[in-house]
């Protein structure tokens, strides 16, 4: 590449060396002679090296287990491959092998993060106002700590009222506890939490978002379920299935 002349006031030149621009689409084969220092993604690991492709060649050899599916045994190339897989199939990829524990996961970052939750060191989170969540029976993350004391204390309620979105009333125009119209700025929804609207739809109206589609299950009207993750879950723990349902048995409560 010439290097370029710039002329500027009174006659002074300065020159400009020559850049060598790499596009932003460059191919993985440019990332891999890319030096610097890289760690693990498993957290319990100590590996560190500095080109890409000997870690890439790190994980395949000693980590199988993050690119393998715990459910079906699929082995994904990368870990983006069996995220996606994942989320095509409803399939927990991470089971706890932990004694009496299994809980699934579909991120290895979650499952690593519950991974410490097993060692005899792990911080606990006590509650300060019960007795009964303290010691060795305190919770060992914060977030659940978080949600009990929301959910049991009922305090902090009201710092959740910004992410209840559409729950902060019914969606049934006919009901009494629906949005008026027109809306004032001193309305206020009826629901402080979705706890409270989930409620409200279950007892009320009898409806839920997610029944279950299985033929003779009581899993269906108010009885249903209103995260899709939970629905997944009843029908591989309930069922046998691997949590897959059809998209077209979701029930539009706005209707």
């Amino acid at each position: 590449m010439n290097s370029l002349t710039i002329t500027g006031l009174g006659s002074l030149d300065r020159m400009i060396e020559p850049i060598n621009v790499i596009s932003a689409n460059f191919e993985s084969q440019q990332l891999q002679t890319q030096p610097g220092s890289r760690n693990c993604i498993i957290r319990s690991c100590e590996f560190r090296c500095n080109e890409w492709q000997d870690y890439a060649t790190h994980l395949q050899a000693a980590h199988q287990d993050a690119f393998t599916c715990d459910e079906c045994m699929h082995v994904g190339k990368t870990q983006d491959a069996i995220a996606l897989h994942a989320s095509n199939t409803g399939h927990a990829s991470f089971i706890c092998k932990n004694e009496d524990c299994e809980k699934k996961f579909s991120r290895l970052d979650t499952y690593q993060r519950h991974q410490r939750t097993h060692r005899e060191d792990a911080k606990r989170f006590p509650c300060k106002y019960c007795k009964k969540y303290r010691g060795k029976s305190a919770f060992k993350r914060k977030d659940h700590l978080t949600q009990h004391v929301r959910n049991y204390h009922h305090i902090g309620e009201d710092k959740q009222r910004g992410h209840l979105h559409n729950r902060q009333w019914c969606p049934k125009k006919e009901c009494t506890e629906s949005k008026p119209v027109p809306l004032l700025n001193r309305d206020v929804g009826v629901f402080t939490s979705s706890k409270e609207w989930v409620k409200h739809m279950r007892t009320v109206h009898d409806e839920s978002e997610f029944p279950c589609p299985q033929p003779g299950c009581d899993r269906i009207d108010g009885k249903g379920y209103f995260r899709e993750a939970d629905l997944r879950a009843h029908l591989r723990k309930v069922h046998g299935t691997d949590g897959t349902f059809d998209w077209s048995i979701r029930h539009n409560l706005y209707c």
